[in-house]
């Protein structure tokens, strides 16, 4: 019986996948926040938290395509030059922006590939 458990949470442990992501942060006000992840096998999962015409998980319509299409893009516009953060900076250092907010919402950008 054991190993028939072992062998069932083995099968149900999700795989790391080649994944694009885009989150919306929140502010002070009713800025969207919601959160979009692209996958490389075309699943499209939406999940708004915040200020958003649909507040909840969603799975999108798949779209295999779309997601070489972001990585196109992404190399097109030397996504691997950004910096990781543009936003406050440490005592000393210089910052990229020439005025900082508090009450503004953030983008985030992210993706991930599996190791080959």
């Amino acid at each position: 019986m054991k190993y028939v458990i072992f062998l069932l949470s083995f099968i149900s442990t999700p795989s790391a996948a080649d994944a694009f992501s885009m989150e919306t942060t929140a502010c002070f006000g009713t800025c969207p926040a919601y959160r979009v992840d692209v996958f490389s096998d075309g699943v499209i999962v939406y999940k708004g938290d915040a200020h958003t015409k649909l507040v909840g998980t969603y799975r999108l319509p798949s779209n295999p395509e779309l997601f070489q299409r972001i990585l196109r893009l992404l190399d097109e516009n030397s996504f691997q030059k950004l910096r990781d953060d543009y936003g406050w900076v440490g005592e000393g250092e210089e910052s990229p922006c020439s005025e900082e907010w508090t009450d503004h919402p953030s983008t985030v950008l992210s993706y991930s590939l599996r190791a080959i």
